[in-house]
């Protein structure tokens, strides 16, 4: 088992000191198995008291939560009202925890509660009131664990406003093989998608949404809504995974990559070490 440890140096006898451990497993531990930690009687405790004896502590090993998020495209319109999905991965060890939500700027986008339980899907549903136009942000945060997650939220006027398409799978997910993914929009409202990551406004390349689309590989996804009014929706960006692990190559200057992606389908303007979206493909930023 390979451990990894976060120290400092004491300010009294400049001692080096462990505050935080980390354990990494050299094979995957089933859930529901025990791991015994043993600390022996020469470590000190937080309160730099020496311990005496050996102390041994029992986990029992559970799933974890890695992440949580919406699909990143939140638009309120002013005076109005907008569901937004959250999901957490991974479903199993996020169902029925609670998740903290918080606007930081409630005079612009005020929420209908604080607090959702997610379901058996690792899913959640939080209802936004737009209140005055302009841009905040969403603050999440997993209960009995250290995911946190924030989404950007503009409420904007409400005249001519067309809401963009839903996936029903969230951005940035890793799937199986062959899943479907449904688009909705607003009752009246046509969708227009691309595959190819142009934008769905060219008539040339955009598609006609008339059903589940099946995923067989990663894919981009950029879609757009069209009211009868030929009023025209932001273009959303949807990216998903195929769950084979990440073949991560090295990303090439930005200069000729003009949009680039988070793993939520977010541009990013200014990418620091990570995985993104370029092309339609997953590249890793050194």
């Amino acid at each position: 088992m390979q451990h990894h440890y976060f120290s400092y140096l004491s300010e009294e006898d400049g001692i080096q000191c462990a505050s935080a451990f980390r354990f990494v497993p050299k094979k995957t531990l089933a859930v529901g198995s025990q791991v015994t930690v043993r600390a022996l009687g020469l470590c000190r405790s937080y309160a730099d008291v020496p311990m005496g004896e050996d102390q041994e502590l029992k986990l029992t090993v559970g799933r974890e939560v890695t992440s949580i998020g919406s699909d990143g495209n939140i638009v309120v319109p002013y005076g109005g009202t907008h569901q937004v999905v959250i999901t957490a991965q991974s479903a199993h060890a996020a169902a029925r925890r609670n998740v903290t939500i918080t606007s930081l700027s409630p005079d612009i986008a005020q929420l209908e509660t604080g607090r959702v339980t997610l379901d058996a899907e690792g899913k959640a549903y939080i209802t936004i009131m737009g209140r005055l136009p302009g841009t905040t942000y969403l603050s999440y945060a997993v209960e009995g664990s250290q995911v946190k997650a924030m989404d950007t939220v503009r409420v904007v006027s409400s005249l001519g406003f067309v809401e963009a398409p839903k996936a029903s799978i969230i951005s940035g997910m890793y799937v199986s093989e062959g899943t479907r993914v449904e688009l909705t929009a607003q009752e009246g409202c046509t969708i227009w998608y691309t595959l190819d990551g142009s934008c769905p406004c060219d008539e040339a390349k955009r598609q006609l949404y008339t059903g589940p689309i099946t995923i067989t590989a990663d894919t981009k996804l950029r879609a757009m809504a069209v009211d009868a009014q030929g009023n025209e929706s932001e273009v959303v960006t949807f990216a998903w995974f195929i769950k084979t692990g990440i073949a991560a190559t090295h990303l090439s200057p930005l200069t000729t990559h003009p949009s680039v992606y988070d793993l939520q389908g977010r541009r990013v303007d200014n990418p620091a070490n990570g995985i993104y979206i370029i092309d339609g493909r997953k590249e890793f930023r050194p």
